[in-house]
């Protein structure tokens, strides 16, 4: 859920929807399993791009399942990493930010067959990690080899660890603003291959709000519970 609001509000950017902000140049999508499976992460970023009309490429990555099986994951190159590869060397060198939402699958993948890639990066930023060094976060812990190859590769990073996110909190309230918000919104009726519901409140669909109440659900007992929300002044 957090990586379907994060792909809105880069959209958001990309579209100028905040002038003030500086503009984000979206060169595609990539999707992996981690705590959904391939089908619905990849579901997902098409229908985001389809509903908020942008046509980006969007390529399917590592499905394996689940997490932390290690003999279920493949090794080699996938359409995500090849995109990855094929578009950051087409691109100017140290002009291209990889954002990595999910397990660093697809991006190990990326790594492993181009030797040039690192070199050509800007810096890739990546939500994993935990302050506290007796325990590691859900991303990093669904591909321990990924992450190891990453981490190690010769290229700027920004890690963005757990602590980190639970300063940026959807809690209840935020969810009963968005229902509010999607049943006051105009209906049409739109159809994709890859989503069953076709008829939506523009904008958002009742698909995101109910991934929205189940990981409001989960989040707190089963993926960070030993972490504490910390609200911003």
């Amino acid at each position: 859920m957090d990586d379907d609001l994060a792909l809105l509000v880069l959209l958001a950017a990309a579209a100028g929807c905040r002038p003030a902000e500086s503009k984000v140049n979206i060169l595609g999508v990539t999707t992996v399993a981690g705590n959904a499976l391939q089908r619905h992460t990849f579901a997902d970023a098409l229908h985001i791009s389809q509903r908020v009309n942008r046509s980006l490429p969007v390529l399917q990555g590592a499905a394996w399942w689940p997490p932390f099986a290690t003999s279920w994951r493949p090794r080699g190159p996938s359409a995500a990493s090849r995109f990855i590869v094929q578009t950051v060397l087409k691109e100017a060198p140290n002009s291209v930010t990889l954002l990595a939402l999910g397990p660093l699958t697809n991006v190990a993948a990326a790594l492993a067959s181009e030797p040039q890639l690192a070199g050509r990066l800007k810096r890739i930023v990546i939500m994993g990690g935990d302050l506290d060094p007796d325990h590691l976060d859900l991303n990093m812990l669904s591909d321990l080899e990924a992450a190891y190859q990453v981490l190690c590769a010769n290229v700027a990073k920004l890690l963005v660890p757990v602590q980190t996110c639970t300063q940026a909190v959807f809690g209840s309230q935020h969810l009963e603003a968005a229902v509010n918000a999607c049943a006051s919104a105009p209906r049409e009726r739109r159809s994709h291959p890859h989503v069953h519901d076709t008829e939506s409140p523009v904008g958002c669909t009742p698909a995101l709000l109910a991934k929205m109440r189940r990981q409001l659900w989960m989040m707190p007992k089963f993926i960070n519970p030993r972490l504490k929300q910390v609200q911003l002044s």
